[in-house]
């Protein structure tokens, strides 16, 4: 029986101590486990920061991008003519329309009194084409000038409202 006690006695050494070893590794199981926890928390703040850091300064760039456009276009607005240039530019189509009308005539007067050799009339003509070119090249500059004015102001309003969206 002394066998039989001993083996018990040994069995319940073994279990007590094979139970406290499980109960250490547990503990140290559950520590680890929290440490991971927190080491995973902490990675996760620093990513989310780091990426609000990224799409803050994206979004400074954006702004900053869009000041130099506004920039820009302000500039350009102060070298484009105002209504009153616009005004005195369609007055000179008109006056160089009447003109070219004018000197057609003329010529047209000058057909039937001179013969086609003369110098007087090749001068004519030459005014003529002058003048007609003198025209196409202010009313292009007439269009040119106002087209560029609404696209200038549209993309101010457009760059204004993106900066308030932004901001």
């Amino acid at each position: 029986m002394q066998l039989a006690d001993y083996h018990a006695t040994v069995r319940k050494e073994s279990e007590e101590k094979f139970r406290q070893l499980e109960e250490r590794l547990r503990k140290r199981l559950e520590e680890v486990e929290q440490r991971y926890e927190v080491q995973v928390q902490k990675l996760s703040t620093e990513r989310l920061l780091a990426q609000s850091d990224d799409e803050l300064l994206r979004c400074r760039h954006k702004i900053e991008s869009q000041e130099l456009v506004i920039h820009r276009l302000q500039e350009d607005l102060k070298r484009a003519p105002t209504p009153d240039q616009l005004a005195t530019l369609e007055k000179t189509i008109v006056r160089l329309k009447e003109e070219i009308e004018t000197l057609k005539a003329k010529l047209s007067r000058a057909k039937e009194f001179h013969t086609p050799t003369m110098q007087h009339f090749e001068t004519l003509e030459w005014k003529i084409r002058e003048l007609e070119t003198r025209l196409q090249l202010v009313s292009q500059l007439v269009l040119v000038f106002f087209f560029f004015c609404m696209f200038a102001l549209y993309v101010c309003f457009v760059c204004m409202f993106v900066v308030v969206v932004v901001v």
